[in-house]
């Protein structure tokens, strides 16, 4: 019998937990980190949670956002540390990052 590992399965759940506080999900995406992931989830009412999560949820970044075709800008300073260029873009099922880290897109409905 082959065990699975709790750490993606706890990850996922906070994820689920946290996306109750705002005005519906827009597009969440996240990344595997040597210990938890990063997550990023951008809402419906414009507003935009990027951080991690180990055993717990924690914010790096917190502010909104405006979409426009295939990107994402970030409308606040505190996201400059993480993003530098400003914006992420959407390439299919993947958050495309410049920098070479990328997340992957869990749930979309920026285009509905």
């Amino acid at each position: 019998m082959r065990k699975t590992p709790l750490a993606p399965l706890a990850f996922c759940l906070l994820l689920l937990f946290a996306c109750g506080k705002h005005s519906g999900m827009a597009l969440s995406a996240q990344r595997s980190a040597p210990v938890g992931g990063e997550f990023i989830r951008f809402f419906k009412d414009g507003s935009v949670d990027y951080g991690f999560a180990v055993v717990k949820e924690n914010l790096k970044a917190q502010g909104k956002y405006r979409y426009s075709q295939d990107t994402l800008y970030f409308l606040s300073d505190s996201f400059k540390e993480h993003f530098p260029l400003g914006y992420i873009t959407i390439r299919g099922d993947t958050l495309y990052m410049e920098n070479g880290l990328h997340f992957k897109v869990i749930e979309n409905l920026l285009r509905e």
